[in-house]
């Protein structure tokens, strides 16, 4: 299975010129043994779908909506991404989560990305407060089990990416040890590709990559600067 290096941009760079180069510096030297998917904010997709033409460098969104169209102000469709030229979507990163999703808009979201043709990628991780009580494991489980769509007809359609919320932003990693767990027991719930994610930088890369369970990476703030973005996938090779 290819190894999956998947960047989220969040909510930068600031405009349409920056972005665009960002993606260029990326496709213009990003390995064909990889899959590589970015996830910039919605108003810069346009421009970075330009930048990655002819590249093996996909596109995703941010989120989706749980509706196909309507009148939902703000809200941007799964059909809409994948006619921006998305391949990929992230449902339920812990920033979203931290607004106040749950699991049944999480599902729906999954299903909307599903019929437009996005493989939707789950991002699902345990607080520090449950990792402290031993219930990590549980606690990451149960989230996935919640979320998954019971009548999907292939569960390999779905990217699962585990990012315990007490390492995202902070510098702080698990021992490969636990990941290494983690990734086992979401292995034995779902057919698909399973990253990490979680303060991926290219020092500790080559560690998680090797980690048996690891699938790919989801990359934030490293995947910003093309030089870093680009040696975490090399440490896949």
């Amino acid at each position: 299975m290819q190894a999956l290096i998947a960047g989220n941009w969040k909510m930068h760079p600031s405009c349409p010129t920056e972005a665009a180069a960002l993606a260029r510096a990326v496709a213009e030297k990003a390995g064909q043994g990889l899959g590589w998917v970015v996830f910039p904010p919605f108003p810069l997709l346009t421009g970075v779908h330009e930048a990655l033409a002819g590249s093996c460098v996909e596109m995703g969104g941010q989120d989706c909506s749980t509706h196909e169209a309507g009148a939902h102000t703000g809200q941007v469709s799964a059909v809409m991404l994948r006619a921006l030229g998305c391949s990929y979507v992230l449902i339920g990163h812990s920033e979203r989560r931290a607004l106040g999703e749950h699991s049944a808009v999480l599902k729906a979201k999954i299903r909307r990305a599903l019929a437009a043709g996005l493989t939707p990628v789950l991002c699902v991780g345990e607080s520090a407060k449950e990792r402290r009580a031993g219930r990590a494991e549980a606690a990451v489980a149960a989230q996935l089990t919640e979320c998954m769509p019971a009548d999907m007809s292939d569960e390999r359609e779905i990217v699962v990416a585990y990012e315990p919320l007490w390492a995202i932003g902070t510098g702080a990693v698990p021992e490969i040890a636990d990941i290494q767990d983690m990734h086992s027991v979401l292995k034995g719930q779902t057919k698909g590709r399973v990253l990490y994610g979680g303060s991926v930088a290219p020092g500790n890369a080559a560690a998680i990559l090797a980690t048996p369970g690891v699938d790919g990476v989801l990359v934030g703030g490293a995947s910003l600067d093309p030089s870093k973005f680009l040696a975490i996938g090399a440490a896949a090779c």
